[in-house]
């Protein structure tokens, strides 16, 4: 068993725009939809070239460094997501398709999995490990138990990112998402746990599980997604429940995870 302190969070969707607005719903207060997804950490520059997916995982995990009080810098990442930035794959299949001549360098570079580690690193002048897993549905928690290992072992924070976009119509029948959203945390050694938000210790088991239900608040707004389903770790944090929750590693093992302190 692996036990990691929570020490920031970040999350974003059109309908909470960071961890409090999202709690804020959570516990029975009004949602605002329509939120501006403006990472202020990217430059303007990058900011008008990087697509959503890049600007997802940016403003999340800026988020959730600067609630740890911690440097950017200084912290690994492993990044998430089922399949990334299939709206930016689809515009470049049919280019390819139509004026292939018409390809464009930063459409390609934009379309790797790992190009939200990448914008990351650059901007923050990071030389800590960077890892992107992309695992379809299992992703978020085949990230957490990444960085859950790598925490332990090299007694690092690390900051485990999850984010999907809408799905453009060619993938929707393998991938299907309505809501772009994004979820971080930044999560550190077991310590005094003074500044921390919770304990999670985690457990490998060998049995499978199936994918908890998202908070009812979030269940009318947010289509299931590997994406979403990091926001039901998130609401628990956020909760008084201790129950422990288990959550799909595999078609035949899983995640358990144990919440021992919360907010």
């Amino acid at each position: 068993m692996i036990s990691v302190d929570v020490v920031g969070i970040g999350a974003w969707s059109e309908f909470f725009p960071d961890w409090s607005a999202l709690q804020h719903g959570l516990n029975g207060g009004p949602w605002a939809d329509g939120h501006k997804l403006v990472p202020e950490l990217l430059p303007a520059t990058l900011r008008r070239r990087a697509p959503q997916t890049v600007k997802l995982a940016v403003e999340v995990m800026h988020q959730a460094t600067s609630m740890a009080g911690l440097e950017a810098d200084c912290v690994g990442v492993v990044f998430a997501s089922s399949m990334s930035d299939m709206q930016t794959t689809d515009r470049i299949c049919h280019t390819l398709a139509e004026h292939p001549e018409l390809i464009s360098p930063t459409q390609f570079h934009n379309s790797v999995h790992n190009a939200a580690t990448g914008y990351w690193s650059i901007i923050t002048k990071s030389h800590e490990p960077a890892n992107a897993i992309c695992a379809h549905d299992y992703s978020p928690f085949m990230a957490l138990l990444e960085a859950a290992i790598q925490c332990a072992d090299e007694n690092q924070p690390m900051l485990v990112v999850s984010q999907e976009v809408e799905t453009p119509l060619p993938f929707s029948s393998i991938c299907a998402n309505r809501n772009p959203c994004a979820a971080a945390l930044l999560i550190s050694p077991e310590g005094p746990g003074e500044d921390a938000l919770a304990r999670l210790q985690l457990e490998v088991i060998d049995e499978p599980a199936s994918w908890p239900d998202l908070p009812e608040p979030l269940q009318s707004r947010l289509t299931p997604s590997s994406g979403a389903n990091l926001l039901a770790l998130l609401a628990a944090i956020g909760s008084t429940d201790t129950k422990p929750l288990q959550f799909p590693l595999t078609p035949h093992s899983s995640l358990r995870v144990w919440i021992t302190e919360h907010v």
